[in-house]
């Protein structure tokens, strides 16, 4: 990657990482004195800024993945666009959420250690999800001229299901077990603002990906 084109990342990187950060403060500011948020405001809403921002740069991720494999071109770019687009689609649409508890009221899964029978049928969800997705991903490493960039896509991945899905389940076993508790809006905020900003650092990697395909480098 050309420097130009990585300044020019960490430039986008920066600028979503300080609207992330300004949102957790504020979330924080308000939890820490006079109790849960406004909607608009809270990273646990479905409808606040926080959760637009995400979709803007799910939809940013897929976009710029699409136009560098065009640029190269080549499939593997093309295909991670498509492995975000899902993500995206997953996130917007509140898919695991919404299957995941039609999935436990068909088939009557009671609750188990701990965990809700809604946690565990948005996890069995996320896992098919998480099938495709992964497919999408291995057939972009075998296809691809950039298998560094792949990995890097797939480090940021990983991460993100260990906030979103791992800190979610102890959060939904810790808000069971102490409800409103220190530890309990600690988990929530770890767990919603460490999405936010691996989403960002996502969203950098797509715009070098793309300048750097634009430009016939990798």
């Amino acid at each position: 990657m050309a420097d130009q084109d990585r300044r020019a990342a960490l430039r986008l990187l920066s600028a979503l990482l300080l609207f992330d950060i300004v949102l957790i403060a504020i979330h924080v500011a308000f939890i820490a004195t006079v109790g849960a948020p406004p909607d608009d405001l809270s990273l646990n809403s479905d409808t606040s800024v926080s959760e637009y921002g995400n979709f803007f740069k799910w939809i940013a991720i897929a976009v710029l993945l699409w136009r560098a494999g065009r640029a190269m071109p080549q499939q593997g770019y093309a295909l991670l666009s498509g492995a975000y687009a899902i993500l995206f689609l997953d996130d917007a649409g509140r898919l695991h959420e919404r299957l995941g508890g039609a999935l436990v009221d068909r088939l009557g899964v009671p609750g188990v250690a701990g965990l809700r029978a809604q946690d565990l049928g948005e996890l069995a969800i996320w896992a098919a999800l998480g099938v495709l997705v992964l497919t999408l991903f291995a057939l972009a490493w075998g296809r691809s001229r950039t298998r560094v960039r792949v990995g890097q896509f797939f480090a940021l991945f990983c991460a993100l299901i260990l906030v979103g899905i791992g800190l979610d389940m102890v959060h939904s076993l810790v808000a069971g077990a102490q409800p409103s508790s220190w530890l309990d809006a600690t988990l929530a905020v770890a767990e919603d603002g460490g999405e936010m900003l691996l989403i960002s650092a996502t969203c950098a990697l797509a715009y070098a990906s793309f300048r750097a395909a634009r430009r016939g480098r990798v």
